[in-house]
């Protein structure tokens, strides 16, 4: 096989052996793919910081004479390296808590083109100094558990489908075992999350059907933005079948109020 070259988002970096790195990255045209970086650990002229965590690189690798055995990473070179998130405590764990959710939903060799484009441009947004890091996290939440074929459903209920505009006000149950919110009339949840109003989901439905520069320019409530979070990073742990490590470090961050 003769050596591959793409951009990638290096998704994580494990030791292997004393000098070696097995480094996951992420492709638009392969997905998820696992190749063994030599010497990476001993030499740091090799490949610089071309293997951090969340940096967009291009790389190259092949597979190695050994059948059935990792590919050779043989080169990779800074494309963005992101620096304002990396000198932001909370946007550094937001971009951890995209990689390490991709790393632990893609599967091996398998394209993902749109997720890979929302990935880059999520990054991109959080770099930006002048947006919000809560929108853009809230945003890339709900797009890619859309493109996960995971979307909730916030329009309805998820029993009876009754629309939210015939709710009135009151507190909202989100159901994470049905994938929705359920109405008083339905009853408990199974398996319920955060309790939100009438208000903050509409202002996150308000928010999904826009782009980043369209969420720039609305105004939402604080009660929007942390129980949008908290539901959508709940449903997320809830399907990914395990809370992800940097999600427990970032609620750790805003317990503390860091």
């Amino acid at each position: 096989m003769p050596p591959v070259t793409t951009s990638a988002v290096i998704l994580r970096s494990i030791e292997y052996g004393d000098f070696d790195l097995i480094v996951t990255f992420f492709t638009q045209a392969q997905g998820k793919r696992a190749a063994l970086a030599k010497n990476a650990r001993k030499s740091f002229k090799r490949f610089g910081g071309a293997l951090e965590l969340f940096s967009k690189v291009s790389i190259v690798y092949a597979h190695g004479k050994k059948k059935g055995g990792l590919p050779l990473l043989s080169e990779s070179n800074l494309e963005q390296h992101f620096s304002n998130i990396r000198m932001d405590i909370h946007k550094t764990a937001l971009a951890s808590l995209w990689a390490e959710t991709i790393y632990s939903w893609a599967e091996e060799e398998h394209a993902q083109e749109e997720i890979f484009q929302l990935l880059i441009r999520s990054l991109e947004n959080l770099d930006n100094e002048k947006v919000d890091r809560d929108k853009v996290n809230i945003l890339f939440l709900l797009r890619f558990l859309a493109l996960a074929g995971l979307s909730p459903s916030l329009d309805q209920c998820v029993l009876c489908c009754r629309s939210l505009e015939d709710w009135g006000q009151g507190g909202i149950c989100f159901d994470h075992a049905r994938g929705g919110i359920v109405c008083p009339k339905c009853g408990v949840c199974l398996a319920p999350g955060p309790v939100l109003s009438v208000g903050a989901v509409k202002q996150l439905l308000w928010l999904n059907k826009g782009d980043l520069a369209a969420a720039g320019r609305m105004k939402l409530s604080r009660e929007a933005m942390d129980r949008g979070r908290d539901l959508l990073e709940s449903f997320l742990a809830y399907h990914l079948g395990k809370e992800p490590k940097s999600l427990r470090f970032l609620k750790d961050l805003r317990r503390r109020h860091f």
